[in-house]
């Protein structure tokens, strides 16, 4: 699509027919130097990516990714996002296979500098058959996707998630490579509620994090936290089922 502008930054959409089922597509965001643009879960400041696809025709969203942030302190309190450019990567499948579709995304996002901006902006992409793409969506997504968490492996990744017995806290274990310390962001499904920040204990090589929980749904069936991990260059990142069934 053409660009979309604001005083913040700009953005656009591209897409690719991958298969007569598969669709992905990018969002590209570029804040305007010295502004920042957000993560799944903002911090304790900013507005998180809002896409909406229900104007869309002929396609379920089935997932959205996102680059690993920056995760740090500003003049906003506790900061999980990006200063720079930007490409979240949407997977998407026609629901009609064979089909044409077309894509209709209404995307509200925060960019902020000394003041936060909602930016909205409307993509209309309409997507054929698969065919041989052009050289630079091409491109543009495959370096989308080499940019995301890395999968879990053997020497980084998390285990023994979910609730305390009383409920009172979200811990998990990780494994990561190196001595370094991990660092942490999760963002909660609707109506789950806990501390930005884990206490953490390190032991025999794996990190140890508790978050304390400040809010649960009354049915837990579906309540989940996506926990993103850094250390160094490398992230992985992961969706845990609160209510303990992952450990």
């Amino acid at each position: 699509t053409p660009w979309s502008t604001s005083e913040g930054g700009k953005m656009r959409l591209a897409a690719l027919s991958e298969s007569d089922q598969t669709i992905t597509a990018i969002l590209e965001i570029v804040p305007t130097p010295g502004w920042k643009t957000y993560w799944r879960d903002p911090g304790d400041a900013g507005m998180p990516p809002d896409i909406n696809l229900s104007d869309s025709s002929n396609l379920e969203l089935l997932s959205v990714s996102f680059p690993p942030p920056e995760i740090g302190h500003d003049e906003g309190g506790r900061f999980v996002g990006y200063h720079g450019p930007i490409s979240l990567v949407l997977k998407m499948a026609r629901q009609d296979p064979g089909q044409p579709s077309e894509l209709n995304a209404a995307v509200l996002l925060g960019l902020c500098k000394d003041i936060c901006l909602p930016f909205q902006a409307s993509f209309s992409l309409p997507l054929g058959d698969a065919s041989q793409p052009e050289a630079d969506e091409f491109m543009k997504i495959q370096m989308a996707r080499a940019n995301l968490p890395e999968p879990q492996s053997p020497v980084f990744r998390v285990s023994d998630a979910g609730l305390s017995a009383n409920r009172k806290t979200f811990e998990a274990t990780i494994t990561s490579p190196g001595e370094a310390m991990p660092e942490f962001a999760i963002a909660p499904s609707r109506g789950v509620l806990l501390d930005g920040t884990p206490d953490i204990v390190r032991s025999q090589g794996k990190t140890h994090i508790r978050y304390a929980v400040r809010r649960l749904p009354q049915l837990l069936d579906g309540a989940s936290v996506t926990l993103l991990v850094k250390v160094g260059e490398r992230a992985i990142e992961t969706t845990l089922a609160i209510d303990g069934s992952s450990r």
